[in-house]
């Protein structure tokens, strides 16, 4: 795909905020695409924007949004990872665990350790929920909202 050309469709495409450049584009499956009339086919418009902004794309490697959002294509958002690293910051994003200072922890910043660390299994992943979260979920469930705490 020519330069000028992926330049002028995301002009045409793309919402461009403070930091995200959104594709308005055709959108599959939460990724934006694009067709390359050179190649005669739909092309990923964050895995463009990797080639033509960062450089190419090492063998065995992904290009995986930092940001988690799929339709976003801004260069500082994206990187280049394993299959693996790219599954597990998914995991990641989705069940919340973070690790600071070698401690895992939950979305809220609870240690996910000994009582705390409730054990969780879907398949062949395996991860903690965090007990004082998974117990306030329930009461807010019974009760209604509750205040911080």
């Amino acid at each position: 795909m020519r330069r000028s050309y992926f330049i002028s469709k995301i002009l045409e495409n793309t919402d461009f905020t403070d930091n995200h450049w959104l594709w308005t584009g055709y959108i599959s499956e939460g990724y934006g695409k694009l067709w390359d009339p050179a190649r005669r086919e739909m092309r990923y418009v964050h895995i463009l924007s990797h080639l033509f902004f960062i450089g190419d794309i090492p063998e065995g490697f992904q290009v995986d949004h930092d940001c988690r959002i799929r339709h976003c294509f801004r260069p500082e958002c994206l990187e280049a990872v394993t299959q693996g690293e790219n599954i597990r910051r998914q995991f990641e994003a989705k069940f919340g665990h973070r690790v600071i200072d070698g401690v895992k922890t939950c979305k809220k910043g609870h240690q996910l350790t000994g009582f705390n660390a409730i054990p969780k299994t879907r398949g062949k992943y395996k991860w903690f929920d965090c007990r004082k979260c998974h117990n306030r979920n329930a009461l807010e469930r019974y009760h209604g909202r509750i205040e911080e705490w």
